[in-house]
């Protein structure tokens, strides 16, 4: 069964998308017009916006890799260690950084 895309990949791979898409229709534009006024303005905004989401994107992957794995092997860490320790480990993995 395929698994649907979350709504931020898809925001992203539509950013990536409109960026690409823009710089073809500036150069063209450019080709056209022979001015590269509007490379110094759209391409840069457009660059600006996807490094800005891309690093949202990034620290909320992160942080949600973060939980999923604590999840996954605080009951693990639990048998073998106690539940103590496992607190302990969870706290840690947890907390911001």
């Amino acid at each position: 069964m395929k698994e649907e895309l979350s709504f931020s990949k898809k925001y992203f791979a539509y950013l990536i998308a409109l960026e690409f898409f823009v710089i073809v229709l500036t150069g063209v534009m450019v080709a056209i017009t022979f001015d590269p006024s509007p490379l110094q303005w759209v391409i840069v905004a457009l660059s600006a916006e996807i490094s800005v989401y891309s690093s949202f994107y990034l620290t909320k992957s992160r942080y949600e890799n973060r939980h999923k794995y604590a999840q996954i092997y605080v009951k693990e860490i639990a048998e073998k260690y106690g539940i103590d320790m496992a607190a302990r480990i969870a706290e840690v993995v947890l907390r911001d950084s």
